[in-house]
């Protein structure tokens, strides 16, 4: 007999598939493998000791400060961590419950059942000499000999940026954008390389973006999520995918000593404030990427 331990990053489904699980049974399986992680603010102490203990009876847990139980404080924050199946017991039960918990039973109630996605494998290629990556950094030919070769290896996004981003980055205008994007989204639309994958482009820049698109890129990737209300109107018309990006700042100020009252929150409060008006243009395929190092720190810090 042999035995190992296999990464928690493992995707399950190959897994089971190669193991001849039947397709019921890996979606069963699924549904029990995937650990969900809600964050909890504010929740009345009382109703952290009835959800710990409704927690612990489905199998899953809450992880609240200590003193809880003696209920030292009103409020406290907390998180609860439960299978797709565990939340589904706990949902029906915090229905039943007094201290605010019937309004997190209705909010458990409506959360879809988790799907650990398949990976995709995205490229990335700048047209610049300016990017944080060098070896990302190509120009004509090259450029378009390097697209092949990312299809050829299995990329099913190839994102194009004309524009550098990385910290202390100045902007160019829209024409030099555009220079320096013409040759390479042209020769991609001469090719239909974009039958081949799915081109993005990486630009807050409209008339840039409208020409991607109008040359056969299908998404959308603004680090200034959304902020120009002419991208978000491209967005709806094309009817392409976009990932929202949160930044403090621009790129050339983005890093100097960024600060927050509570990071989570306010990106969170950001990303609300985005969707809300995508989904009223139309938009309905939104990524959200929150920008690690636009704007943010290595340090660690827990708002308790």
């Amino acid at each position: 007999m042999k035995y190992y331990e296999l990464s928690p990053q493992t995707p399950l489904r190959p897994l089971l598939e190669n193991l001849g699980v039947t397709p019921e049974g890996i979606r069963i399986l699924e549904k029990k493998a995937t650990v969900r992680f809600i964050y909890l603010q504010d929740l009345k102490t009382p109703a952290a000791n009835i959800l710990k203990q409704d927690a612990l009876s489905a199998g899953g847990d809450l992880a609240v400060p200590k003193g809880t139980i003696c209920c030292q404080n009103p409020t406290v924050n907390a998180l609860l961590m439960a299978t797709d199946a565990q939340i589904k017991q706990l949902a029906k039960k915090a229905l039943r419950q007094p201290f605010g918990l019937k309004q997190l039973g209705v909010f458990l109630q409506g959360m879809a059942p988790s799907v650990a996605p398949m990976p995709a494998v995205m490229g990335v290629i700048n047209l610049n000499e300016d990017s944080f990556f060098e070896q990302s950094r190509f120009e004509g030919k090259a450029a378009l000999g390097r697209v092949r070769e990312m299809i050829e290896q299995g990329a099913q996004y190839i994102d194009i940026g004309a524009v550098s981003s990385r910290p202390g980055s100045q902007s160019v205008c829209a024409e030099e954008e555009m220079a320096r994007l013409r040759p390479v989204v042209e020769a991609i639309a001469r090719e239909k390389l974009y039958e081949k994958a799915i081109f993005s482009l990486d630009s807050y820049t409209p008339s840039c973006l409208e020409y991607a698109l109008d040359h056969g890129f299908g998404f959308i990737n603004d680090i200034t999520g959304l902020a120009d209300e002419a991208v978000l109107d491209l967005a709806a018309r094309y009817a392409v995918p976009v990932c929202v990006m949160h930044m403090q700042g621009t790129p050339w100020s983005m890093q100097e000593n960024p600060e927050y009252e509570d990071v989570v929150w306010e990106v969170d409060a950001f990303f609300q404030e985005r969707i809300g008006r995508a989904l009223e243009k139309g938009v309905q395929k939104l990524v959200l990427d929150v920008g690690i190092g636009f704007g943010k720190t290595l340090t660690l810090t827990f708002c308790f």
